[in-house]
């Protein structure tokens, strides 16, 4: 038997944190915390030549698990958002320029707040306490990309130890200046700072732009009900980019980022979380992760021409109706190659057949089901079944069919119930190899099909078409997929997208254990 860490009597308890050393009671480990909280962690920070620094499981995960939940360094505005209240994060009917320095808040207190306070601060002492002036806080405005600049210049006066670990953040500075974005921050957030703000006696442009650059590297975004927000996390910024990842990330209402496994992960494997939307093609995600991260991914996903065998970037050949695919998916200039006859096409070719498919899918917008039926038909003698355009439709389309109109899914036709099964199982297919486990996109998914399989059972029961066995089974299935829909509805935010579904979701799986309780004597 393990003894206790704190007391070294026999113990069978372990810690939920590190899952590594033993308590005898809880008052063992209360006592023993303070001692114990900085080796308590599942994960370790290491150092790899391609990678920088990265997180490497210290124990073995099963899905679902959390490895890490922390709260921001800085939370702000993202860039280019519409103006909301820089005291609370909401959005608010009633915006107004705070009496203390014209940033926008909502009410009295807000001026007064924490969160407003880095700003509010810096903005009064260079302006001398003359409010600034912003106009239009009913559009996207470009002053709202300032104030996570502002609140990370304010931690540099006020927390030593916060501002320690900032500066040791990667800002990529050579590649942000080869593209151009250094002179667009120079132009836009340097400018407000240092000379709007009259802060530039204080602050000089190189430490400016060097805040751009971390915020912008390292930088979470967080959807919230009032927009989107950006965030800096002290360990999660170190997880690393993965195309096909083994987590998922999730923001809480209070702004702590929380990774979790979304399938088991062994003791030393990296852990990783994807940057991008796992339903994009290898070339928008690397141009993605080019233009906002400064880097080209090599995970295997990205090195796979089929994309591990899902094909989401192969197009049809013209030729012989085979699917052509790149040769080398890292290399920009490859040709890409037929799998059945061998021709060779341009990758110019296929860039530009590609983004003019895009820009039609694009139009289509939030489009019903007949315009996306339409885009599917027309470009399936183009584009492989499973091209992340192909699959972006679908997923449209998974989820317009039974949400036209208030009928739902009794508005719907047999073939158009067929229709919506079969788009979400060849989804789950796709979705099980790019985004494994308990991943966002599956919850999605599986949602959306419980409800085609519910219906259906209801049908049938009613009617008479299938036995008690059958309607066993079914609503065994559907029970099945409400628990794990729910399970991972329920790690979002509990006012944004999937968030709000988790309540419904759970009501719904109350009602559907009583009803399969009900027949199953």
């Amino acid at each position: 038997m393990e003894s206790c860490a704190a007391c070294f009597k026999p113990a069978t308890q372990k810690c939920s944190g590190c899952r590594v050393i033993y308590y005898c009671a809880r008052e063992c480990q209360k006592r023993h915390w303070k001692a114990h909280k900085d080796l308590c962690r599942p994960y370790l920070i290491e150092r790899d030549e391609e990678l920088g620094r990265c997180l490497v499981a210290s124990r073995d995960f099963e899905a679902g698990e959390i490895l890490l939940k922390e709260p921001p360094l800085v939370i702000a505005p993202a860039k280019f958002t519409k103006p909301i209240c820089l005291g609370c994060h909401k959005k608010s009917k009633t915006l107004y320029n705070c009496s203390m320095c014209g940033w926008p808040v909502c009410s009295k207190s807000c001026e007064k707040s924490r969160l407003h306070e880095p700003e509010c601060t810096l903005t009064s002492r260079g302006r001398k306490g003359e409010q600034i002036v912003l106009k239009d806080l009913d559009k996207e405005h470009p002053a709202m990309g300032c104030i996570a600049i502002l609140r990370v210049l304010h931690i540099k006066e006020t927390d030593e130890k916060k501002w320690t670990l900032l500066m040791q953040l990667e800002d990529h500075v050579e590649a942000r200046r080869a593209l151009g974005h250094e002179e667009v921050d120079r132009a836009t957030i340097v400018r407000f700072i240092l000379q709007y703000l009259n802060l530039g006696q204080v602050y000089d442009e190189l430490l400016v732009l060097k805040i751009c650059g971390i915020v912008t590297v390292n930088g979470f975004e967080v959807p919230m009900e009032s927009g989107m927000l950006t965030a800096l996390y002290p360990t999660a910024c170190f997880i690393e980019n993965n195309c096909a990842p083994n987590c998922t990330r999730n923001v809480t209402k209070a702004g702590d980022i929380v990774i979790r496994s979304t399938l088991s992960i062994m003791k030393g494997d990296h852990i990783a979380i994807c940057y991008t939307d796992p339903l994009w093609g290898t070339i928008n995600r690397q141009t993605h992760l080019q233009n906002t991260k400064y880097f080209r991914c090599k995970c295997t996903r990205c090195r796979d021409p089929t994309e591990l065998g899902t094909c989401m970037s192969s197009v049809r050949c013209q030729k012989c109706s085979g699917f052509v695919q790149p040769q080398d998916p890292l290399d920009e200039e490859c040709s890409w190659k037929c799998d059945r006859c061998g021709m060779q096409i341009e990758p110019i070719v296929v860039n530009e057949l590609v983004e003019k498919i895009g820009e039609e899918l694009v139009k289509i917008g939030k489009g019903g089901t007949k315009d996306l039926e339409a885009f599917i038909e027309k470009n399936k003698k183009l584009l492989h079944p499973h091209h992340f355009y192909m699959c972006d439709a679908k997923l449209a389309l998974a989820q317009t069919y039974g949400h036209e109109c208030e009928k739902g899914l009794f508005a719907l036709q047999e073939d158009q119930l067929q229709r919506k099964e079969n788009l979400c199982l060849e989804l789950l297919r796709v979705v099980d190899a790019v985004a494994q486990g308990k991943s966002r996109l599956r919850g999605i998914l599986l949602y959306e099909l419980q409800a085609l399989v519910a219906l259906r059972s209801r049908q049938g029961c009613l009617d008479g078409t299938i036995s008690r066995d059958e309607l066993l089974h079914k609503v065994k299935a559907v029970k099945s997929m409400l628990e794990e829909a729910s399970l991972i509805f329920g790690w979002e935010a509990e006012d944004v997208g999937e968030g709000q579904l988790a309540a419904i979701a759970r009501k719904e799986l109350e009602d559907v254990q009583m009803f399969y309780e009900s027949i199953s004597y």
